[in-house]
């Protein structure tokens, strides 16, 4: 009878010996890719979530950020089309006189002190921006509410494994430069590198990217003159919409209206949108909503 051949001790120590240095290897690196992926998927479903917020308040109840000069306004303003609460501590970011918001999905949306004087200066224009931005009314959005490593996308990072590969911070391609180069952006920021606080501007009833290192985060285009965000397939293109077709969403929205399962901020946004296809349609001439 033939003997069964088996592994001895000695290969299967080996064995062990390889995969734990693969493990090691590969583990984190995997782990930091799926950190800094969902700290930028958090970001931009965020931008789009406050993008909305601004469009809602304009196009359909015809309120302008840009009239409010006073924070009592602003808290009013973000609860309302942000669905964001105001926080009694604040981000340090804000800075004593600031503000910070926490946003459904556990972000926070921090204004300055230096936007909050540019608010409130009864004097000044407010936010108001030309075609090439300032970014005087910047704004920060940091997706892990405070908690570490607390880098913000755009300055230098100078401690652990957070180090980018170049003095920016930002663009291991491409020089690093606020929002008058983005339409002839060539920053790519590292995807191995993690940040988790992205600044952004607040500029003419909008939401604008800080940076063309933000811009390359969002997906912005890169040929020049082009900046147009990609938006979600919830905002759509309005001005590509048929009559029918807004109808349609219409009634798909009355739909989910008439379910169990939303929650107050579901329920909210819902009606929201459903207003603002109304008054579309209306505009369209194309029914009596």
């Amino acid at each position: 009878m033939k003997s069964k051949s088996a592994f001895t001790l000695a290969e299967i120590l080996i064995t062990l010996t390889i995969v734990g240095i693969l493990a090691a290897v590969l583990l984190p690196r995997t782990i930091s890719n799926a950190n800094v992926n969902g700290a930028r998927a958090k970001f931009k479903n965020t931008f789009a979530q406050i993008q909305k917020g601004f469009r809602i308040a304009k196009e359909v109840d015809k309120v302008s950020f840009l009239e409010i000069d006073n924070m009592d306004g602003v808290n009013n303003f973000v609860r309302k089309y942000f669905g964001a609460r105001v926080l009694s501590t604040n981000h340090a970011l804000a800075g004593t006189d600031g503000k910070t918001y926490q946003l459904s999905n556990g972000t926070q949306l921090i204004i300055p002190e230096s936007t909050v004087n540019i608010i409130e200066d009864e004097n000044g224009d407010g936010c108001i921006e030309t075609s090439t931005l300032s970014a005087k009314c910047i704004a920060y959005i940091d997706i892990n509410a405070s908690k570490a490593p607390n880098d913000v996308l755009g300055t230098v990072v100078t401690s652990g494994s957070d180090t980018p590969d170049d003095d920016t911070g930002a663009c291991v391609e491409g020089t690093y430069a606020v929002n008058q180069a983005i339409t002839t952006n060539t920053c790519i920021v590292s995807n191995n590198v993690y940040f988790d606080i992205f600044p952004v501007v607040i500029a003419n009833n909008n939401l604008e990217p800080y940076s063309n290192a933000v811009a390359y985060i969002l997906g912005l285009a890169t040929e020049a003159g082009d900046t147009e965000i990609i938006q979600t397939q919830e905002q759509g293109n309005d001005n590509e919409l048929t009559s029918e077709e807004i109808q349609a969403q219409i009634a798909e929205l009355e739909a989910r209206l008439t379910g169990d399962k939303l929650t107050p901020e579901e329920r909210e946004e819902l009606e929201l949108e459903l207003k603002r296809l109304q008054e579309l349609l209306e505009q369209l001439g194309g029914g009596n909503p």
